[in-house]
């Protein structure tokens, strides 16, 4: 194979395949050599982090817990005495959580304590409430409790220098108790600028046309998946080469992402690739796999450019195979999520050409929900897709290799 796009062979014009068209591996290492811009890095308070990638690795600054802590509500009790092993002294008072330092106990010496108290120095274990007897100032207890017992000890939950957060790691709401707990107040994330642009005449209203409107419904889906606040929707970009190819070098000067939507397919009003050649690059035009086959990528300036098409299945499948891998690229981790799943019932694929499959994921089986690109509604049911062989017939427990959907219910567990 010589360097650049394949050349055509004997059975690719057999099968009808656009000799435009790359193998989906080929396009998978074309995004894998190129270098991006680095994007740009702030920070920002804890919770204003939730849903952005962090920009540097967070290590535990120390253990958690610092000192040990009563794990249940009971009595700390100190080493057993050698004439009355089941029985203590019970101190005065009751030990919450934030008070008690200082406090010491000595052999046969026990004390009342609240879940999550500050054991005293000395204490061994907790005898948990329901396990104790309180006889005048004695605490009874039918069994010597092991050392160690009920006790929350130094470094269970965080060791110093383990890692919290990756380079590139998405920020969840569970970071924030663990991070919160290592005394950060904020992070640092990446913070791109991107463009959203919905590439049509037909889209939006403007002065200068009457005609009917057509919804975007695309770019609204698509926001939320991205991992940044400054984003930029516009809509009614025109399908004009010369127009369009302006309006992207625009977007690339004063953005980190450009992502367009529409005009991928190869018609005369299909402007969208052809306005990227003008200012940059097409890396590849699409993939030998139905519903990502008019998708690509290019570059502008450095900048990433990733390029969907105009119907809404393809469009979503297609930013998590090109668009997630071209955020894991300019981050330095993978964004994308694979996981090997078995089919729950067998399945037989009709199409021409290898295909994309949205897919119900449950304990770790599949169901592929019907093939089409416009049947929308199948989102609300996915929660990742596969990549089926043209033709194929899949036995039931056949295994594939699924990729999750993003705000979706985890591949492999219930939803």
């Amino acid at each position: 194979m010589t360097r650049g796009r394949p050349r055509t062979t004997e059975t690719d014009r057999v099968r009808g395949l656009s000799p435009l068209l790359v193998p989906l591996a080929e396009a998978r290492a074309t995004i894998e050599r190129i270098r991006f811009v680095p994007w740009p890095v702030e920070t920002v308070p804890l919770a204003r982090a939730v849903g952005r990638l962090a920009a540097r690795p967070v290590r535990a600054r120390r253990d958690v817990p610092r000192v040990p802590l009563a794990a249940m509500d009971g009595y700390a009790v100190g080493p057993p005495s050698r004439g009355r092993p089941g029985s203590y002294r019970l101190r005065r008072g009751a030990i919450r959580p934030g008070s008690g330092r200082g406090l010491r106990l000595g052999p046969g010496q026990a004390v009342e304590c609240a879940t999550g108290a500050r054991l005293p120095f000395g204490a061994e274990a907790v005898v948990r409430l329901e396990r104790g007897r309180r006889d005048g100032d004695r605490l009874l207890v039918r069994r010597t409790p092991v050392v160690g017992q009920d006790v929350h000890v130094v470094g269970e939950d965080v060791r110093a220098g383990t890692e919290l957060l990756q380079r590139g790691e998405e920020v969840r709401p569970y970071h924030l108790a663990t991070l919160l707990g290592q005394g950060l107040a904020s992070l640092s994330v990446y913070a791109p600028r991107v463009a959203l642009i919905a590439v049509g005449d037909e889209l939006g209203r403007s002065a200068e046309r009457r005609g009917p409107q057509v919804d975007d419904t695309i770019t609204p889906a698509l926001r939320p998946l991205l991992p940044t606040p400054y984003v930029r929707i516009e809509r009614g970009a025109p399908d004009d080469r010369d127009r369009l190819a302006r309006r992207l070098r625009r977007a690339a000067r004063r953005s980190d992402l450009v992502i367009t939507v529409g005009g991928t397919s190869v018609g005369p009003r299909d402007a969208t690739k052809p306005a990227v050649r003008r200012v940059g690059r097409v890396l590849f035009d699409g993939v030998r796999v139905s519903v990502l086959k008019r998708a690509a990528v290019g570059t502008i300036s450095g900048r990433p450019v990733v390029i969907l098409p105009g119907q809404v299945g393809s469009a979503i499948v297609a930013w998590h195979e090109h668009g997630l891998h071209v955020i894991g690229r300019c981050v330095g981790r993978e964004q994308r999520s694979f996981e090997e799943v078995r089919l729950r019932h067998s399945f037989a694929s009709d199409r021409r050409m290898d295909s994309a499959y949205l897919l119900s994921v449950a304990g770790g089986t599949a169901i592929a929900l019907p093939w089409g690109v416009r049947r929308a509604s199948e989102l609300l049911r996915a929660n990742a897709f596969a990549i089926v062989p043209r033709r194929a017939r899949l036995a039931k427990g056949r295994r594939l290799i699924a990729q999750r959907l993003v705000a979706t219910a985890p591949v492999g567990t219930g939803t």
